[in-house]
């Protein structure tokens, strides 16, 4: 289990009439191991599926809430007796949000949208249940082409949280 508090900051769409929209979470995760750690060498490691909800809010720019979930893929990069596991990740899910209801926006066209989001991270071991995760992404939200309205938003950002072993 993880709990992870984290802020995005919009990047340049490439579109004029982009609006800064920056945003906050508190993201808690559940996963398990698919895998023991196999392999040699730098790549060695095990792969784990996680299962992620969040809720948060828009600190800059159109809109006030987001909420969702995601399943995330990710791979530990474990190597014996360290005391910390660098790691990246990949998920896939999707977004409420609020952005959509200012028309004058032209990045979110509905109050849906799907959510993907790519990260590196690391998690330093605490003690032997608890460990300090620290990471950092992109994260992306678009309707993919549901409305008329669909530029997307792309975030940059980052994560801190605790996870919990059992």
């Amino acid at each position: 289990m993880e709990f992870v508090a984290c802020a995005f900051f919009s990047v340049d769409s490439g579109h004029s009439q982009r609006p800064t929209i920056n945003l906050a979470s508190q993201n808690l995760r559940f996963g398990m191991m698919l895998f023991d750690p196999r392999g040699s060498g730098v790549l060695a490691g095990n792969a784990e599926l996680l299962v992620e909800a969040m809720v948060g809010e828009v600190f800059t720019g159109p809109g006030s809430t987001i909420a969702g979930g995601t399943v995330i893929l990710r791979y530990n990069f474990v190597h014996p007796h360290r005391w910390f596991t660098p790691y990246c990740q990949l998920g896939v899910g999707g977004s409420y949000n609020d952005i959509s209801d200012t028309e004058s926006q032209v990045l979110l066209g509905s109050d849906v949208q799907f959510l993907l989001e790519a990260d590196l991270g690391i998690r330093a071991m605490l003690n032997e249940r608890v460990s300090f995760v620290v990471e950092g992404g992109l994260l992306h939200l678009s309707n993919a082409g549901t409305t008329e309205r669909n530029h997307g938003l792309n975030c940059l950002g980052g994560s801190a949280g605790l996870a919990f072993s059992f």
